[in-house]
């Protein structure tokens, strides 16, 4: 198979002899829009068909706004004092969700984007939560390997993240998810500084078929350190954001921002105690 001249795709075909009608299917994705010129040719370049192709952009599920200077978590943090956090880093304005019928994109907007050590982008991490409610299993529990210190009100199946210099995407147990023959599926980003947002595209394999509009989300933004949501504790100092409560801090939420149902507030969804955790909303794409 030939794109725009470019060889993308080589099949091993094989017809019984005599065959005068027969078809056979090669697999291969265009998800980026834009026109296509498209030939299946034998190895010696013998033309067999040729098609003009127009890939149109993703079509948008949901688009789930959240409000602006909310990024105090539960309510009372405030941002590290290092020169390195700058106001609105961790102030979530939107979530939006887009499809093919390929791949699933997962767009976060933040009112500050930038890079201030070298990756991606930093300090910022990103992380999302999905509930297939028509799959059985998942977890309530968030994983330890980002320490989010956060539960869900029900349980979720997959998860995805992104930082300036990581990314991955996992199901409940935390295995890596993959497609029908075993092969890990994994993310691909897309960071647009002037937008302010970061983009994550997937196959839609790895929802074992489900279609992404009828999934349901948590959506949440902190501060990445070496790989783990940076820690709050009751007073700020350089690199700590602060606003804990006396006595619960090592049960406080490390989400700074997040988007929540609308009869649900950001503080409630992140109220913990030092016996309880935050207990997570969803919010439905359909």
């Amino acid at each position: 198979m030939v794109v725009d001249g470019r060889v993308v795709s080589i099949s091993n075909v094989r017809f019984p002899p005599n065959t005068s009608d027969a078809t056979d299917e090669l697999s291969y994705a265009l998800d980026e829009p834009g026109t296509y010129e498209v030939t299946v040719q034998t190895t010696d370049e013998e033309t067999l068909a040729t098609e003009t192709v127009t890939v149109t952009p993703p079509e948008t599920v949901a688009t789930i706004d959240d409000p602006l200077g909310d990024d105090y978590g539960p309510g009372e943090y405030t941002y590290p004092t290092a020169d390195a956090y700058r106001d609105g880093a961790f102030d979530l304005t939107s979530v939006t969700v887009a499809q093919t019928p390929s791949l699933a994109r997962f767009t976060f907007e933040v009112k500050t984007l930038y890079d201030v050590w070298g990756g991606r982008f930093s300090p910022h991490m990103f992380v999302l939560w999905l509930r297939d409610p028509s799959a059985s299993g998942g977890a309530t529990e968030s994983l330890d390997d980002l320490g989010a210190n956060v539960s869900f009100e029900r349980p979720w199946h997959y998860r995805l993240y992104i930082t300036g210099w990581t990314m991955g995407a996992v199901d409940a147990g935390g295995s890596a998810l993959t497609d029908e023959s075993g092969s890990t599926i994994s993310p691909r980003p897309a960071v647009d500084f002037d937008a302010g947002t970061v983009t994550l595209d997937i196959d839609r394999d790895a929802f074992s078929g489900t279609d992404p509009a009828n999934l349901e989300i948590v959506a949440g933004v902190g501060s990445e350190e070496y790989g783990t949501f940076r820690p709050v504790q009751e007073a700020a100092r350089g690199h700590r954001f602060d606003g804990a409560t006396a006595g619960a801090v090592d049960d406080a939420p490390l989400l700074i921002d997040l988007i929540t149902p609308e009869d649900v507030s950001q503080a409630e969804a992140l109220d913990y105690s030092a016996d309880e955790l935050a207990m997570l909303p969803y919010v439905p794409l359909d």
